[in-house]
């Protein structure tokens, strides 16, 4: 799967456990969850995937 899919799937999975936790606080988690699989990804583009991610989520909720 792609670098986005991989990232939309977690976030629909992690979205319903987090829902009352802070934008701020999902994304440490994601990030987290993340970090062994995009080790090889820089910083800023696994920010720019989440972002990508999230806002979608943000746009179907």
């Amino acid at each position: 799967e792609s670098l986005e899919e991989l990232v939309q799937v977690l976030v629909q999975g992690l979205v319903p456990e987090l829902a009352q936790e802070s934008l701020e606080e999902l994304v440490q988690v994601l990030v987290q969850g993340l970090v062994q699989e995009l080790v090889q990804e820089s910083l800023e583009e696994l920010v720019q995937v989440l972002v990508q991610g999230l806002v979608q989520v943000s746009l179907v909720e």
